[in-house]
């Protein structure tokens, strides 16, 4: 019976981290849930901006999304007040 339960907790625990990354890829703002929600990829937003994968192209691809992250957070707390 315990090893059920653990079972059954664990898969339950399973799902509430597959939740968890959802919403924290959706609703993030780490550059990794920016991309994925606007773009699907890093290759794909890289390339949207005329950036290649190079070192060079992923620090301004960096640069870009810490400035959309700066746009945003300005809105939301705009929109709070």
């Amino acid at each position: 019976m315990p090893s059920s339960n653990s079972k059954g907790s664990g898969s339950g625990s399973s799902t509430g981290r597959d939740n968890s990354i959802n919403k924290s890829s959706s609703g993030s703002n780490s550059n990794y849930g920016m991309v994925k929600d606007g773009w699907g990829s890093r290759p794909n937003f890289q390339a949207s901006y005329g950036l290649g994968m190079t070192p060079e192209g992923i620090e301004e691809g960096n640069a870009i999304l810490d400035k959309m992250r700066e746009y945003d957070n300005q809105g939301n707390t705009s929109g709070k007040k």
